[in-house]
């Protein structure tokens, strides 16, 4: 960026973005692999809901009342994978939704009209520091792709 004028909305500085887009395509694929996940569990879970009335009408005695507590059992262990699937989803998405956030961080565009009083050049690096001997590099300009 040369020293002179900028118009709000110009592009100021960009960060070579792979790493960040490395970052939301793993947390794409988490995302879209637990929601097909979850939707397996919840079938199965559909599918092994009991039917209550039919087994309530038999003997809770007896054989069918070790029936009972095994398809309960059953539907109960599906019932908390789902909601531990539920939750992975969430963290995942979560994930994505920060990676997202950081990419669009790597362009920096400017918020107004103005005048940049500094020239930026390829190499350059933007660091914080209180005083000038002591500076922490926070990045370094790249060549734009």
């Amino acid at each position: 960026m040369k020293e002179g004028t900028t118009s709000g909305g110009d592009l100021l500085v960009q960060i070579k973005p792979d790493n960040y887009q490395a970052t939301r395509d793993y947390f794409r694929g988490q995302y879209q692999s637990s929601l097909r996940t979850k939707t397996w569990r919840r079938a199965r879970w559909i599918r092994r809901k009991p039917n209550t009335n039919a087994i309530s009408n038999c003997s809770s005695t007896g054989w069918f009342g070790f029936v009972f507590l095994d398809v309960k059992t059953t539907y109960e262990v599906a019932n908390c994978s789902l909601r531990r699937r539920r939750t992975t989803v969430d963290q995942a998405k979560y994930g994505l939704d920060n990676a997202n956030a950081d990419l669009k961080k790597t362009t920096i565009l400017s918020p107004i009209d103005g005048t940049c009083a500094v020239e930026i050049a390829i190499g350059d690096s933007a660091c914080w520091a209180r005083h000038s001997i002591w500076a922490l590099e926070i990045m370094t300009v790249a060549e734009p792709e």
